[in-house]
């Protein structure tokens, strides 16, 4: 069977053979038209490459005699798809929810423009540290995939909620997705995840410390609830596993990245992902709201988690990126009440209600919408940061 580069057919199959399965409620993540997946799913259903199956009352495409069908279509995913060997068995509850977690980041990914299949990055035992331009960035690795390429002392990561690492220009980020629920973390786990973040980094790509304020330790959240970002930020987050439910053993998210980037699970967070590949990104997304003398300046952030301290006394906050850790600290500032105004914080108009929720009665909130941003964003990029990439003035 023919399956065309970037089509329906090629994302669902990609994150079916990257995942072992594809759960059907999660089609809405790929932005071809109902119409469009119903019939394409309907024609893999025909030539016998896929079916429909329900477990634990979820509905799940999931791939039909694989190993007799693979050399119909797996080569024209990727090569060396044939060879691949897939996670297709039935599993427990909770190995197929890790499924469905591992298979919505793959589509996530594709839909923003990052390489997943493995022929387009490099293979888990690479030495070799990767170029600036290299043609295999931006590129997303599964855990299993990072437990392959680094070997860690006393790996705790049973449990973890890590599920892979995206890995570009822009930053490296360890991926966490939560779905539609509230996820609890497992302490060492996670820091096993950090661990790895910070080998691999060190490995691949050791020009990320010229860019180090989105290097570092670094992680995005996939939800389809903005509502739990209150929760991250009101410390509500519980420990797994952990049966006492003080304060102590509540979730605190700067104890764990540096940064920690809250996307929603939709097409506008596959968009914030592509933003976040590119080099020097958040740099020319503040600069679109502040001119260059009014940017914070190191000193200021050791202090104050803002991007701006506007030469009329604000200080302001970009939060068009998610970093849930930062808006964290700056609502959370000892401050006059009186002072409250001096605060501002920026963020998109879909972002506007979850963090009016969580900022101080009395900060200002400024919300634009999210497509001109985003164009706005593009714009710029195209016009200053490629004539600096390629020299020309």
């Amino acid at each position: 069977m023919k399956v065309e580069y970037g089509s329906f057919k090629y994302k669902l199959l990609v994150a079916m053979m990257l995942a072992g399965e594809y759960p059907y409620k999660s089609l809405d993540l790929c932005r071809e038209s109902d119409a469009r997946k119903k019939n394409s799913i309907s024609e893999l259903k025909n030539a016998g490459i896929i079916t429909t199956a329900t477990a634990y009352d979820i509905k799940r495409i999931r791939f039909k005699m694989f190993n007799k069908r693979k050399g119909e279509f797996a080569d024209e995913l990727f090569d060396g798809g044939a060879e691949y060997k897939p996670d297709i068995h039935e599993n427990g509850l909770s190995r197929l929810e890790r499924k469905d977690r591992i298979a919505e980041i793959i589509i996530m990914m594709l839909e923003a423009g990052i390489n997943v299949t493995p022929d387009l990055k490099p293979k888990p035992d690479c030495e070799k540290a990767l170029e600036q331009n290299a043609s295999c960035l931006p590129y997303f690795i599964t855990s299993r995939e990072a437990r392959e390429a680094i070997t860690i002392k006393e790996d705790k990561g049973k449990g973890a909620r890590f599920h892979g690492t995206l890995v570009s220009a822009g930053g490296m980020y360890n991926i966490y997705n939560m779905g539609s629920i509230k996820m609890g973390w497992i302490r060492p786990a996670e820091k096993t995840a950090i661990d790895f973040n910070e080998q691999y980094q060190k490995r691949m790509i050791p020009w990320g410390n010229n860019y180090a304020e989105w290097y570092g330790k670094s992680a995005i959240i996939l939800s389809r609830n903005l509502c739990y970002i209150n929760d991250f930020i009101k410390g509500k987050i519980d420990l797994r596993g952990c049966d006492n439910i003080s304060s102590r053993n509540k979730v605190d998210i700067n104890d764990y990245y540096e940064h920690t980037f809250y996307l929603p699970l939709s097409r506008q967070g596959q968009i914030m992902l592509n933003i976040m590949c590119h080099r020097k990104w958040h740099y020319y997304l503040t600069g679109l709201f502040f001119e260059k003398e009014d940017l914070a300046q190191p000193k200021i952030k050791l202090s104050i988690a803002c991007d701006a301290a506007t030469r009329d006394g604000y200080y302001c906050l970009v939060f068009m990126d998610g970093d849930i850790g930062r808006l964290k600290r700056f609502t959370e500032m000892s401050i006059s009440p009186d002072d409250y105004g001096k605060f501002k914080i920026i963020c998109y108009d879909f972002q506007k209600e979850i963090v009016e929720s969580v900022a101080p009665q009395g900060m200002d909130i400024i919300s634009y919408p999210f497509e001109d941003v985003v164009n706005a964003f593009y714009g710029v990029y195209d016009q200053f940061e490629k004539k600096e990439e390629t020299g020309n003035e």
